[in-house]
């Protein structure tokens, strides 16, 4: 996830993600999220 994070994220993440729609839209969202929880995914898939 982290490196998902890494790779992606300057992809979605931008100023003009308000302009984005559909899949798009969606998977910014996703990399906010990671950002968000970017220090507790280490204990939140620890199971995984």
């Amino acid at each position: 996830m982290k490196l998902l994070w890494y790779m992606e994220s300057s992809w979605w993440i931008h100023e003009k993600k308000e302009q984005q729609t559909g899949p798009s839209a969606r998977f910014a969202k996703e990399m906010e999220w990671l950002c968000t929880h970017y220090h507790k995914l280490d204990v939140m898939f620890e199971d995984i």
